[in-house]
């Protein structure tokens, strides 16, 4: 369950970025910790061709501070940020 009391979320859309999204998270959490109480990433695959929901999977299970969306079906850049934003929770 998200934290209610976040200050900070952060919005990225997905595609065609598998190979950089343990990079994206890593540096995140070192700037804001991994334990999920200042902020969150999402990640919205917006039907990707590659394997970024997969990872996106695995690191919202290593990290607290990450969750995933998934779209039915590619939607754009602009959309996939409006369905991460649907879903956010920080301030």
């Amino acid at each position: 369950m998200p934290n209610s009391n976040l200050k900070l979320s952060i919005v990225v859309p997905v595609y065609r970025s598998a190979k950089i999204l343990h990079l994206l998270t890593e540096r995140i959490e070192s700037i804001y910790g991994s334990d999920g109480s200042n902020v969150e990433l999402i990640l919205v695959d917006d039907r990707s061709p590659d394997d970024s929901w997969e990872i996106i999977e695995a690191l919202s299970h290593k990290f607290e501070f990450v969750r995933g969306v998934q779209l039915s079906r590619n939607a754009g850049q602009h959309n996939a940020i409006m369905a991460g934003l649907s879903v956010s929770v920080g301030e």
